[in-house]
């Protein structure tokens, strides 16, 4: 997301449907600090413009509130973060920080908990 509004990497999902998001989980890829990450911020939306259109564009998306930061154990790669609550049906994570300084990262898996609506 190079254009994005502040030049981060992000990664956009489809769930689908409708959701109160309460908590996101992600897992971290294995195999090489240069891509741990060091904290993200999360945006929702239901906006089905911002699906067809730029990742990296803002229009469109509500911030959730707060940066969050993981540990820093390498060594640990699953994290679930509670959240303010927050309604949509794509979900966008932000890349704010790398353990390397920088602000790309790569995740393994990524999970909405709360429910459908």
């Amino acid at each position: 997301c190079s254009g994005h509004a502040s030049g981060k990497h992000c990664i956009m999902v489809d769930t689908k449907s409708r959701r109160l998001f309460t908590q996101i989980g992600l897992i971290q890829r294995a195999g090489g600090v240069w891509n741990i990450l060091k904290s993200v911020r999360f945006w929702v939306s239901s906006d089905d413009a911002v699906w067809n259109g730029n990742a990296s564009d803002t229009a469109g998306w509500t911030p959730i509130e707060g940066i969050y930061t993981f540990t820093e154990d390498l060594d640990q790669r699953e994290f679930v973060f509670d959240i303010p609550a927050a309604e949509g049906r794509y979900l966008k994570i932000e890349v704010v920080e790398s353990a390397r300084g920088g602000d790309v990262g790569t995740l393994a898996e990524i999970y909405g908990y709360g429910k459908e609506l």
